[in-house]
């Protein structure tokens, strides 16, 4: 990152990196969110105008780092969070010209998959009242 990179870019290229270092040391929650952050940076997930304007070297690295987040979420169970990237990717693998419906397909069969699991429960700290 040089000094005339803007301070989105500067974010999403942190973003990365800490995605990176947790997934080495084993936060993958901390990864997930980590790329994920980045994902919505590179493509904002609320301003069709910008998403429907994007180059293909914005969508293919938003897929990337919504692939690196899914593995992330797959690794500690969060199956609902992985589903709705899955579905997340679908939509933006459809911006790109010449797009491969198989590609689509698989991130939606994966997304349906994704969503008829069971979450893993982390078990509940005991709750201890005082009276």
């Amino acid at each position: 990152v040089n000094r005339k990179t803007s301070t989105r870019e500067k974010a999403i290229h942190l973003y990365q990196q800490l995605g990176h270092k947790c997934n080495q040391h084993g936060n993958y929650i901390g990864a997930a969110k980590a790329f994920e952050r980045a994902a919505s940076l590179l493509m904002d997930p609320t301003d069709q105008s910008k998403m429907n304007n994007a180059d293909d070297q914005t969508i293919m690295a938003t897929i990337d780092c919504l692939e690196s987040a899914i593995r992330n979420y797959d690794a500690i169970h969060k199956y609902k969070h992985a589903g709705t990237l899955h579905y997340r990717c679908s939509l933006i693998l459809r911006l790109l010209p010449g797009f491969s419906c198989e590609k689509v397909e698989q991130h939606h069969i994966k997304a349906l998959e994704y969503f008829t699991k069971p979450d893993h429960e982390l078990k509940q700290r005991k709750r201890i009242d005082v009276r």
